[in-house]
């Protein structure tokens, strides 16, 4: 998914899907001077619509900014135990 304004692309946002059961939405991304007008949280509405017309049950994301995913109903696991890291030092 783009934002546009003006005929420029301002944002973006896609939604990977893995399978029937889970996608990931990442790369989201808006332009700085388009920050903080919605088009950040109307990329991610649009994934998720997308990912619901696909019937897929969950949609993952990895983000350093969860305040904006959880204002879009996204939320904590209770229990992380089927999300492993590996990580190199």
């Amino acid at each position: 998914a783009v934002a546009l304004v003006g005929g420029a692309v301002v944002g973006c946002c896609a939604l990977q899907v893995y399978s029937k059961k889970i996608a990931e939405l990442r790369s989201l991304v808006v332009a700085r001077m388009a920050r903080r007008k919605g088009l950040g949280t109307k990329l991610i509405q649009f994934c998720v619509r997308k990912a619901e017309r696909k019937h897929i049950h969950e949609v993952m994301v990895v983000t350093s900014s969860p305040r904006l995913f959880k204002r879009s109903g996204f939320g904590y696991f209770s229990s992380q135990k089927h999300i492993l890291f590996k990580r190199f030092v």
